[in-house]
């Protein structure tokens, strides 16, 4: 195949929507372009802002916290969007630091980790008890799986389902 042909696929794909280098070069690659090709093509749409993994981590990271996703599992959708591991913890971290000047409005626009997870745990609550469900232990072992589930650490969900068994205690005893 040729260059010019590559680039092209190239720039029809990474136009569609947005996308990361590592899932552009397996495109290319499926398509049947060698290494050279594909590497131009990729450093190409790089110059001209098609891709950029370091803008993808960043939206990815503050669309899924609005989704009510943890850290563990936003770091593992980036790694299936053909993100390095290490790559996205590094933007994540440059991201989320008090260094960052948008930080502050970051945190108010989308929660910390256990503000969201908190949220979670008391919305399954309240849907429990407006379906008049009791809200035992298996009930708050429900709930915990549904965290780790969402990605948040075992320190965040220990700290929630601590507030939310005491809170469901308080219900309960009335």
């Amino acid at each position: 195949m040729n260059s010019e042909k590559c680039r092209t696929a190239a720039l029809r794909y990474a136009g569609m929507y947005v996308k990361t280098r590592g899932q552009t070069e397996d495109y290319l690659r499926r398509k049947g372009f060698d290494k050279e090709e594909t590497e131009d093509a990729l450093n190409m749409l790089e110059e001209y802002g098609y891709i950029d993994d370091t803008s993808y981590c960043r939206n990815y990271y503050v669309e899924a916290c609005r989704k009510g996703r943890g850290h563990r599992r936003i770091i593992q959708e980036l790694e299936r969007k053909k993100i390095k591991r290490k790559d996205s913890e590094a933007v994540l971290a440059e991201f989320l630091s008090e260094e960052n000047p948008e930080y502050r409005q970051l945190m108010n626009e989308i929660l910390t980790e256990k503000q969201r997870a908190l949220k979670t745990a008391v919305r399954m609550l309240n849907e429990a008890r407006a379906e008049g469900r009791e809200t035992d232990n298996n009930f708050m072992a429900k709930v915990a799986r549904r965290l780790y589930g969402l990605g948040f650490g075992s320190e965040t969900i220990y700290s929630v389902m601590g507030a939310v068994m005491k809170e469901s205690r308080k219900t309960n005893d009335r």
